[in-house]
């Protein structure tokens, strides 16, 4: 049984080591900059749809499928171990302009999510996300708006990341998601941050679609080292 507890709290995310491992261990953590966006699309093909235009159905309902995809992740080593799948990952749902009702969230992996509120992710994956080509779907999620939809905006809300609290250099970072390697690559102890690229639901006229991003990239903060191919 203890074995099991162990390995489970391995496969956690660091937000969650950080508040539930105990006193002197998760000081092992290490910052490892920003890496990649979280784009949230319509769809998660090979073409993201970032623009979406939907009318109302005939209760008056406008309801749309939203998947935050990490993308554009470099391909790095840390201390020679090559970051190839994510372990746990930390980001919250931001919707501007109307307020949905989110009637589904599934990820396409198994996971356990330590949040309790829905469109807020502290998750833990079992055994790993691979990326593929420096990408990965990380959830998806069904939002149902009513009355008017107009001008909606979709991206993140960096107040949801725990682990940056007390992790040293993250919080004045700037970054809007997080996210570590898998136990068995033992790279679970590094956190990486990303920024994310929004989509955007009925708008009008032509949207703002560059991705926000932090000050801290992983080049600058200087634990990685590029894949040389």
């Amino acid at each position: 049984m203890l074995r099991k507890s162990i390995r489970k709290m391995a496969l956690l995310t660091s937000a969650v080591l950080l508040t539930v491992l105990p006193a002197g261990m998760a000081h092992a953590t290490r910052w490892a900059g920003e890496n990649g966006i979280v784009r949230l699309a319509f769809n998660e093909g090979e073409q993201l749809e970032t623009i979406k235009t939907v009318a109302p159905d005939e209760h008056g309902a406008v309801t749309v499928d939203v998947y935050a995809v990490l993308s554009d992740v470099d391909p790095v080593t840390v201390q020679g171990e090559r970051f190839l799948a994510v372990g746990g990952f930390e980001l919250k749902l931001k919707v501007d302009g109307a307020k949905p009702l989110i009637v589904d969230e599934t990820y396409p992996f198994p996971h356990f999510n330590v949040s309790q509120e829905k469109g807020a992710c502290v998750v833990g994956i079992s055994p790993g996300q691979s990326l593929v080509n420096g990408r990965a779907t990380l959830v998806h999620w069904t939002l149902m708006f009513m009355g008017e939809t107009q001008n909606v905006r979709i991206g993140l809300d960096p107040s949801g990341l725990h682990s940056c609290r007390t992790l040293p250099d993250c919080p004045d970072s700037g970054t809007q998601a997080l996210y570590v390697g898998t136990a068995d690559s033992q790279l679970n102890g590094v956190m990486f941050g990303a920024g994310y690229a929004p989509a955007y639901l009925n708008w009008e006229g032509e949207p703002d679609t560059a991705p926000v991003l932090g000050n801290a990239p992983w080049q600058k903060v200087g634990i990685c080292e590029l894949v040389e191919d």
